[in-house]
């Protein structure tokens, strides 16, 4: 894959979506373009391979590790995931 001199990582993304794309079900190809439209693009996308440190991402992991832990005490409350009051709490469960 050539990107010139020096592409950003979403520009790498997008090429590496597009090589693997066809090896992936439509599903799985879906998914993992909104995984990296979501997470990855909004806080390295912008910048340039060259520049992202290996800092960078261990504060980019931290960062989903710590969404993933809220998202889990979240859960953990509520059957339905604290989506509606209608739902009844995991404690109740028999």
């Amino acid at each position: 894959m050539n990107f010139g001199d020096d592409p950003t990582l979403s520009q790498l993304l997008d090429r590496w979506v597009a090589a693997r794309a066809p090896e992936w079900s439509p599903k799985t190809t879906i998914e993992n373009q909104r995984q990296i439209r979501l997470k990855i693009v909004p806080r390295l996308g912008h910048r340039r391979l060259s520049k992202i440190r290996a800092v960078d991402i261990d504060a980019f992991y931290a960062e989903l590790r710590r969404m993933v832990v809220r998202r889990a005490k979240r859960w953990r409350r509520h059957r339905c995931g604290g989506r509606t009051s209608s739902c009844t709490p995991r404690s109740s469960r028999p």
